[in-house]
């Protein structure tokens, strides 16, 4: 018990030693301008706060994907009524992030620096009436400042692996401790759930749930265009081919030509990133650049859409290939054309949304290709309607499976808030 209580202590020095060095490198991003003073502001908490009225709920994330995988969860905890939420995250999110994927009432601010003095400024100041960590790791200062206010304290989203265990024998009273301050954790898995039980953290206050994940949002329909296009290509087959980088486009065509030879009526319907679509391969086929529905002719191989009709060609093409992945750009976020209904085809290179493209694969959601051969191969067989159904379910599986994840973790978390209303109006 001496050696925990000694360990304690030496944590608490070495967080508030780290905060300063971290401090003194923001002051320096800040002195150069690669920071701007609102930024400052925000992480220093020097700024002036106002605090809304009533029940706050504060809620930690670490990156922008994290942020976009809680959005479903902060819907419906705004939905709920259990007060105003503000949330926090190490990363900056975008400005589309924040307007486009979270709800209009939630208060974002970039997270406090990890020293004593920020953090107490952070929680006198916005005062929050429960805390909740969705972020993989644990920033001690602010657990350790939040347990001492005793404000409830919930971990969403925990996974943990047999690594970590590893990590713990060398202060396993230390982590029991740590972990024993929050008052509920909702973990990913059941072996995370067992790792806790280890440390003689209970089933009542650690329960498996699932992952939460989201698609960020809906993308827009145009009903009456989609009505359009579905008349005027009732005898052909779609094959959509979204997000496609200039390094990717040869292998999309090439993929076409091939797919064609099985698949006559075949029509390519083409979202680019490259400024000529029509470009590198593209001089064997008619290309129709962002065309209506009323500017169709039989004879188009290939239709060039805008990035804002995704949505509308999700639920009109039964398979999607999603670029990024056979190349070294960006992956995107699968879960758009997953929850609309598209069977996905993907490369292997998750760069970017790797747990959602896992997720999607170990429940085959998708369908992984290598190269232009396999690709005009699985677009071929995945026109068949049995296999298209049996990708888009699988996937429409996994997307929902978050919105009920984020549904039981809501339920959560109003029992412990009314527990603590209770409590204060018995006091």
């Amino acid at each position: 018990m001496r050696n925990s209580s000694i360990l304690y202590a030496l944590k608490l020095f070495s967080s508030a030693y780290m905060g300063m060095s971290y401090r003194n490198w923001l002051e320096n991003k800040f002195q150069n301008g690669s920071f701007d003073r609102l930024y400052r502001a925000e992480r220093l908490v020097t700024e002036e706060i106002f605090r809304p009225k009533g029940r706050l709920i504060w809620v930690h994330v670490d990156t922008e994907d994290a942020a976009i995988g809680m959005s479903a969860f902060l819907f419906r905890i705004t939905e709920a009524g259990f007060g105003e939420v503000l949330l926090t995250s190490e990363d900056d999110l975008l400005t589309h992030v924040r307007e486009k994927r979270l709800p209009d009432t939630v208060i974002y601010r970039h997270a406090p620096i990890g020293t004593r003095l920020v953090v107490e400024r952070f929680l006198s100041k916005w005062r929050p009436d429960m805390a909740i960590w969705a972020a993989p790791k644990l920033h001690f200062r602010m657990i350790h400042e939040v347990s001492k206010r005793h404000i409830p304290l919930v971990w969403l989203d925990l996974k943990l692996s047999l690594l970590d265990r590893r990590r713990w024998r060398l202060t396993p009273r230390f982590t029991r401790a740590m972990f024993k301050k929050f008052d509920l954790i909702l973990c990913q898995d059941r072996l995370t759930q067992k790792l806790l039980r280890l440390l003689r953290i209970g089933r009542d206050k650690a329960k498996a749930i699932g992952a939460f994940h989201s698609g960020g949002g809906v993308p827009e329909d145009y009903p009456i265009e989609r009505k359009d296009w579905q008349k005027v290509l009732k005898d052909r087959q779609i094959w959509l081919a979204a997000h496609i980088p200039p390094g990717e486009l040869n292998t999309v065509y090439d993929a076409f030509a091939k797919a064609k030879r099985q698949a006559h009526r075949l029509l390519l319907v083409l979202h680019t990133t490259s400024a000529r679509p029509d470009g590198l391969r593209g001089g064997q086929f008619f290309i129709a650049d962002r065309p209506d529905a009323s500017d169709y002719q039989r004879e188009m191989d290939v239709v060039v859409i805008k990035e804002r009709e995704l949505g509308m060609w999700y639920r009109l093409a039964p398979v999607t290939y999603l670029g990024g992945n056979l190349s070294d750009a960006e992956s995107r976020n699968p879960f758009a054309a997953a929850s609309l209904g598209s069977a996905l085809l993907t490369g292997p290179r998750w760069s970017r949304y790797r747990d959602l493209y896992a997720r999607l694969d170990e429940r085959e959601g998708l369908e992984v290709v290598a190269g232009a051969q396999s690709l005009a191969r699985s677009v071929v067989s995945t026109l068949a309607p049995d296999r298209a159904a049996l990708l888009a379910h699988a996937a429409w599986d996994v997307c929902t499976e978050g919105a009920q994840v984020a549904d039981e973790a809501v339920t959560s978390i109003g029992a412990i808030l009314g527990e603590r209303v209770d409590q204060d109006e018995a006091a």
